[in-house]
């Protein structure tokens, strides 16, 4: 782990989304440009003829050649005639000739990487449950160090739904 994040995050007080920094994180440690082909992962059925979608999806990339995964021979075949076409598509929506070459593989049983995007679901909670009461939060054993990071943590949660406890009655 990078120690000045690390101090950084030790020095924090409250709790803390790590999901506001991380890409700021990654492009940090991304010394040959990768993270600049992640808008064509995700917008990758957005940006390939509506015909391939679910056919053909990306598998990365090494220097120069995309690697496309095919969902079976007659569609490699296919886009095989058509890699200038699809490179060019690519390389405009990329604004740059990052690739050069296509490269594909046959699926052979494994699921395409697109099939089902995972999404986090966003959580949010209008009440507290029922079992939330004065007396049942903190039935956690106190024995956490409280200099470290579980031990404040947990001291803030307990402070925090016992304020919304308050607050409710």
């Amino acid at each position: 782990m990078d120690w000045e994040l690390k101090a950084k995050m030790m020095k924090t007080k409250s709790p803390k989304i790590v999901g506001n920094d991380i890409l700021s994180f990654l492009s940090k440690k991304d010394t040959e440009g990768r993270l600049r082909f992640l808008p064509l992962w995700a917008n990758w059925d957005k940006i390939i003829p509506s015909n391939f979608i679910g056919l053909v999806e990306p598998l990365g990339h090494k220097e120069s050649t995309l690697m496309l995964l095919a969902k079976d021979s007659v569609v490699m075949q296919e886009l095989t005639f058509l890699a200038p076409q699809l490179l060019d598509i690519i390389n405009t929506y990329l604004k740059e000739n990052a690739f050069t070459k296509v490269h594909f593989q046959l699926a052979n049983g494994r699921e395409l990487l697109h099939k089902d995007k995972i999404v986090a679901p966003r959580v949010e909670r209008n009440e507290l449950p029922e079992y939330l009461t004065k007396e049942t939060v903190g039935l956690l054993p106190e024995d956490f160090a409280a200099d470290s990071i579980v031990g404040e943590s947990y001291k803030k949660y307990k402070e925090i739904i016992l304020k919304e406890i308050e607050e409710k009655s």
